[in-house]
């Protein structure tokens, strides 16, 4: 599987998009152990596309036959590198994106579970920021860039900015994303 990310709101070029390995991936309810090398975290809500078909080199026109399902998650990105290590190493680490379990189509996203989620820092309760679901023709753009590039296989996955907000975090603080109920959907906390 592949996970391709960008922390660009609103970009579809390959430029903006980084190939991250699986070992990214990490469920909701997990604490994010912070290694000593980083030097802080910064963490951004993001709509994940899941690919659904085999696709190289695709036709704009077809880009959504490709997909069917989307979740939300929360990637985590280091602050600051040592300069010995690769750029890479900011978003390569393990567990940098914790997603919910669940997975809706675009339908269901827009009409139903996501209408008021929200994000809050567990230190100090920030006011609720909403989540702006991307334009299919955003997803369709990106599917359509990276098929240029890259096989894309069912599964491998597409991470799109939610919103355009940043948080620093720190030791002890957490970040979760809740639906209008105040259900639960994505909960991390940094060690």
């Amino acid at each position: 599987m592949k996970l391709f990310s960008s922390w660009v709101s609103g970009a579809a070029e390959i430029r903006h998009f980084v190939a991250r390995p699986d070992n990214v991936l990490s469920n909701s309810g997990k604490d994010f152990y912070q290694p000593d090398w980083m030097r802080g975290v910064e963490a951004k809500a993001m709509w994940l596309v899941r690919i659904s078909k085999v696709a190289k080199c695709i036709d704009p026109a077809f880009a959504s036959r490709y997909y069917e399902n989307l979740s939300v998650g929360v990637s985590l990105r280091a602050k600051e590198l040592d300069s010995s290590l690769p750029e890479s190493m900011k978003e390569d680490f393990d567990c940098s994106l914790f997603r919910w379990s669940e997975w809706l189509t675009y339908d269901e996203m827009s009409q139903h579970s996501m209408k008021g989620v929200k994000m809050l820092t567990t230190d100090h309760l920030e006011e609720a920021h909403q989540l702006m679901l991307p334009e299919r023709t955003l997803i369709e753009a990106v599917i359509t860039e990276l098929s240029r590039y890259y096989l894309l296989k069912i599964g491998d996955l597409v991470a799109i900015p939610a919103m355009e907000q940043v948080w620093e975090m720190e030791r002890e603080q957490g970040l979760f994303i809740c639906n209008e109920q105040n259900e639960e959907l994505v909960f991390l906390r940094i060690k």
